[in-house]
């Protein structure tokens, strides 16, 4: 760590040098500018006398009726937060683990929004939390396919947001849908801009893992004035960032493909033990033949092996430069195809862990008072973010894949193919002969996972433009002052996904040795050249010919208009009865339009006939559609006494295909001594359908999941016996090693014109203390309880599967029509599609504590802060119609027990901190049942970080943080079972931060 640090620490007083030389160089050409002051950490107001936007009514933090949390810019630079999503993933209320967030990390999209970040508050899924600029809408860039990043919704992506113009993050717990409509189910987050700068602000951030990879940085500047003497102001931001990726390979923890595995039989108490190093023995990069096309590679059939071997009798399979060589087939495990440790496929090195991202944010903020009584606001954003996909899955061809004679089956290749040498081809021949006793079989079959011809990287861009425009002013009315206000946002998102996959046609003609004719549809090289399965030694014009390159476009379009008028009723002995009424039209479009080669290839006039793919993946639909509502709202706060509130909004949304809803909230806030108020409130919240959900076509999927009636899983669930008593009576074996769960099925997947609103109700009791014995100090203790029925969903396999076989009605569960199975217990088809048919119930405990003293021992202007927030997680369960119900609280991602705590020592000139984040213990399967697993259990994590700032005559600020500072670990044995989201920090290891400002 020493060496890279002081590295760093170099390249941060370079930067500095340079900036501070640039100062200079302006001081000797221009007039001197006022000097800006930077407000260190240390000054920043007090969270709790923040006038905070959670409400038309604007109101101190303090007196909100609901849990509120107020993050200030100074907490994002003490950082070093290149990107917004850092200082999301450390609070404990966000998850970034569940299906409908989003982030660089981890698994990715593709084409379809590769390093997109959407959050998710309290875990309801990313779709359920309102993201708003300057308390107004903004532009999602969630695509309108269900392949885009996320589940469907209205999603916003920060990657699009300008760092240096946030001002501060205010995030509200429910509450904020009857003030600004739907989505707001498990709460809001308003970023809020900055509206007045002056000066010139430089920034620079550079990041750099304690591995020497995952380099970010950031370049940034941030200007503003006043004009007109006062009656005007403009502040304008500009930023680049560029970020590098990582692979699964990258990292110890995760290069080896730990994961579980079902024992050999006998071999264990256990259904799931814990293997360091999975691999998949049924075939590898450079392909493993057998000799019979229905066994696998060391899988006995009535007692004979069909491994090609050599004449020790050790099985073969190719290496790298195509010869045969001995296979190590690994220790077995209860499935055939996979194994722990050998020369099998590692599936680790198709996965990604960090996406690479490159973007550029500009946005440009002014404002201009016209007269005495009216201002106009106009603000311009423009973002250009992408994302890359390193690696996916490869193209597969297997007995695990699919039967011969399918495009994911064996490939069958003849003995005359002149890639083979004359020995191997000779060895080949002689253990057909032995394995088949018949010497006349001139064709053997090849397990192979093409991650030469297929490699999945795939980028995805993002062109987003949003322009904001408003007039307000005030007026007289019955003798008391109202406020009016005229806005109307418009935005447009265009999302660019490009790539390259297999071509089908192609890659069997080049297999085949150019014999045949090309594919219609243009590969990346017209010209034949052969293929050679054997190893990885094809040219690239080899793997250009069995390529196409592919491209997909999504748009999103929104236009909001609103007005509104606040003013005051009449008086009462606490204060003004103050009140909001409003109009809101919303109008929302979005189109997915994929490319021929995405499309697939049409067979049939015939609609219902499914089109065929041009290589191996599903045929990808166009999506199109739109929707409006027109809104009213109003607002109204009435301050008893002064000990006394009592507030209460409602809004009416009528959805042009949704139909009509009203969602409303009641809070009331009681002060009893000067230190202490209760409050409480209760909202009823909606979210409407989004385009996707509603106006997607029957579109093919990929489809796997546990299955309940798989012999690990069979005893697990909310009622075994129910579901043993299920499975068999659907004929399933109990010895059954579903394939689903590994291997996948073809699904199908439709969007809902009929859907309905989601509709939760949420209740919060709380307390807020802030002691007059303990200046500086404030506290606030929060129960929070969600119940959101008719939740759309798309059900994932396992939902369908454990809606049926859980179900004390079987077989009646429509569920249990929507999929099919075989003889031998198999699910050969799966069918789901978009339904009012979930519920989700959200209970939990929210802590948020601060307190801020003088420190003038210090020095001058010495302030030492404590900042620590809380989150318990009592409920967390979703439940599709009357099937099980699945237990989110306390597993991986999703600890009952999460806080960070951040202390802090600052004056004017120099400052330090030290943070902490806490994640607490969980469980890999919070339904499973005991015996399912070997190491079921994860342990509580403590993740440390700390940084230091310098600051020079007030304008030039150095800063360095180190983040996960003693290199802690995931618990043992994570990512097995998941947890590389979860546990990030860990798996990145220690990351070092240097970053360096001038203001002018």
């Amino acid at each position: 760590m020493g060496r890279k640090t002081i590295r760093l620490a170099a390249m941060g007083v370079s930067l500095l040098a340079c900036m501070a030389a640039e100062q200079a160089l302006a001081q000797a050409t221009a007039a001197p500018a006022a000097p800006l002051a930077e407000t260190p950490a240390s000054e920043a107001p007090a969270a709790d006398t923040i006038v905070v936007t959670g409400s038309r009514l604007a109101r101190l933090r303090a007196d909100a009726t609901v849990p509120t949390l107020v993050t200030p810019a100074s907490a994002l630079e003490r950082s070093g937060d290149v990107l917004l999503q850092e200082s999301f993933k450390r609070s404990p209320a966000f998850a970034f683990t569940t299906p409908g967030a989003s982030s660089p990390i981890g698994a990715q999209s593709g084409p379809f929004g590769s390093g997109q970040t959407f959050i998710d508050y309290l875990g309801l899924g990313s779709q359920r939390t309102l993201v708003l600029l300057d308390s107004r809408r903004s532009i999602s860039s969630s695509s309108a396919s269900v392949f885009g990043a996320g589940d469907p919704g209205s999603q916003v992506d920060l990657n699009t947001i300008p760092t240096l113009m946030v001002d501060r993050i205010e995030t509200m717990s429910v509450g904020g849908a009857p003030i600004y409509g739907s989505d707001a189910i498990a709460g809001t987050v308003n970023i809020v801009l900055k509206d007045q700068f002056q000066g010139l602000k430089l920034d620079g951030e550079y990041g750099l893992s304690d591995h020497g990879d995952a380099a970010q940085y950031r370049l940034g500047v941030l200007a503003g004035t006043d004009f007109a003497g006062g009656r005007g102001s403009v502040v304008a931001s500009f930023e680049y960032t560029q970020g590098d990726g990582l692979l699964a390979s990258d990292r110890e923890v995760t290069r080896d493909g730990p994961t579980y595995l079902p024992p050999v039989t006998g071999t264990s108490a256990f259904k799931n033990v814990y293997v360091p190093n999975m691999r998949i023995s049924a075939f590898s990069e450079y392909g493993v033949p057998v000799a019979f096309p229905l066994t696998v590679p060391g899988l006995k059939v009535s007692g004979r092996s069909f491994d090609i071997r050599n004449a020790q009798g050790q099985t073969l399979g190719f290496n790298a430069t195509g010869q045969l060589v001995p296979y190590d087939l690994g220790t077995a495990s209860g499935s055939p195809l996979t194994s722990a440790g050998g020369d099998g496929y590692n599936a680790a090195n198709a996965t990604s862990l960090l996406t690479p991202l490159r973007r550029y944010v500009g946005m440009v903020k002014a404002r201009y008072r016209l007269t005495d009584g009216i201002t106009a606001h106009v603000g311009l954003s423009y973002a250009n973010s992408r994302g890359t996909t390193l690696r996916t899955d490869p193209a597969y061809n297997s007995l695990a894949f699919g039967n011969l004679g399918t495009v994911n089956g064996y490939l069958a290749i003849p003995l005359s193919n002149p890639f083979l040498s004359a020995a191997d081809r000779a060895t080949i021949a002689s253990s057909i002969t032995a394995a088949t006793g018949n010497p006349r079989p001139s064709v053997f079959y090849l397990g192979r996972a093409s991650t030469d011809a297929v490699s999945g990287r795939a980028t995805s861009t993002t062109e987003l433009y949003r322009l904001v425009g408003s007039v307000d002013g005030s007026f007289a009315l019955a003798g008391r002052e109202w406020q009016w206000e005229v806005s109307s946002t418009y935005g447009r998102m265009v999302n660019t996904g490009e790539g390259r996959q297999l071509l089908e046609q192609n890659f069997q003609n080049a297999l085949a040795g150019c014999t045949g004719a090309s594919s219609p549809l243009a590969s990346i090289n017209p010209t034949c050249s052969a293929f050679n399965p054997f190893g990885q030694t094809n040219s690239q014009a080899t793997l250009d010919y069995v390529s196409a390159a592919y491209t997909a476009k999504s748009k999103n379009t929104q236009w909001v208009a609103t007005a509104s008028a606040r003013g005051s009723l009449f008086d009462l002995p606490g204060g003004p009865a103050g009140v909001v009424v409003g109009y809101e039209h919303r109008y929302e479009h979005s189109q997915f339009d994929p490319d021929a080669f995405l499309f697939g290839k049409v067979v049939s006039p015939d609609p219902t006939v499914a089109r065929v793919s041009w290589g191996r993946s599903a045929p990808v639909d166009a999506v199109r559609g739109h929707f409006h509502t027109n809104e009213v709202f109003g607002e109204l706060r009435l301050p008893f006494i002064e000990q006394v509130e009592v507030n209460a909004a409602g809004r009416y949304v009528d959805h042009s295909t949704a139909g009509g809803a009203f969602t409303w909230t009641t809070g009331a806030r009681f002060r009893p001594v000067p230190d202490v108020a209760l409050r409480g409130n209760f909202t009823r919240s909606i979210r409407s359908p989004a385009v996707t959900e509603l106006f997607n076509p029957a579109s093919q999927a990929f489809l796997t999941g546990n299955d309940p009636c798989d012999s690990r899983f069979l005893a697990s669930g909310p009622n075994p016996a129910v579901r043993a008593a299920n499975c068999a009576a659907a004929g399933v074996p109990t010895t059954l090693i579903s394939n689903i769960v590994t291997t996948g099925v073809l699904g199908i997947n439709s969007g809902n014109r009929a859907l309905k609103n989601e509709v939760a109700d949420s209740w919060t009791l709380g307390l807020v203390l802030t002691p007059s014995m303990v200046p500086g100090f404030a506290l606030t203790v929060d129960w929070l309880d969600i119940r959101l029925k008719d939740a759309i969903i798309s059900a994932t396999a396992r939902q369908v599967l454990e809606a049926c076989y859980d179900s004390t009605s079987y077989p009646a569960p429509s569920a249990c029509g929507q999929f099919t199975r075989n003889a031998a217990g198999q699910v050969t088809a799966l069918r789901t599609g978009f339904i009012n048919a979930a519920s989700t119930r959200y209970s939990g405990l929210a802590v948020d504590a601060s307190w801020r003293i003088g420190a003038p021992f210090l020095g001058q202007d010495g302030r030492i802060t404590l900042d620590a927030q809380y989150q318990y997680t009592d409920r967390l369960e979703t439940r599709i119609g009357d099937g099980a119900i699945t237990h989110l609280a306390g597993a991986i991602g999703n600890s009952k027990h999460k806080a960070t705590g951040t202390l802090a020592a600052d004056t004017r000139s120099v400052g330090g901190w030290l943070r902490m984040q806490y994640i607490g213990p969980a469980e890999v399967d919070m339904d499973a049942a005991a015996g399912t697993y070997d190491l079921p259990h994860r342990d509580a994590v403590a993740f440390i970080d700390a940084g230091a700032r310098f600051t020079v005559q007030d304008k030039f600020t150095l800063r360095l943080s180190v983040e996960n500072v003693f290199d802690t670990k995931p618990p043992f044995p994570s990512p097995a079972g998941g947890g590389v989201i979860a546990y990030w920090q860990g798996v990145m290891g220690r990351y070092v931060k240097v970053g360096a400002s001038a203001a002018f």
